[in-house]
């Protein structure tokens, strides 16, 4: 299992590489400076923070998204889509 340290902005955020062992997917996520709740909760709504961009539930299956469904997501100013993880604006 690999971290990648990307930077967004003046934020460095901890994106995780996935790595299948044994059919099982894992994720560590080490340092994060999002502000967004969803990565403290146990049982987060979404798959992936729409600040970030990190996985934040994978026992969430990831979605196909449109992109309409992304245009929405952008009207809703997030950064990354929730469902997929993609990044919506640079």
């Amino acid at each position: 299992m690999i971290d990648q340290l990307v930077g967004i902005g003046n934020e460095h955020v901890a994106r995780p590489i996935y790595s299948a062992l044994h059919g099982v997917e894992s994720v560590t996520m080490k340092l994060t400076a999002c502000k967004n709740f969803n990565h403290g909760r146990v049982n987060a709504p979404v798959r992936c923070c729409p600040n970030c961009g990190g996985v934040v539930n994978v026992e969430i299956a990831i979605r196909r998204c449109s992109e309409m469904g992304h245009a929405q997501k952008r009207q809703n100013r997030d950064r990354f889509c929730v469902d997929c993880g993609e990044q919506l604006t640079k």
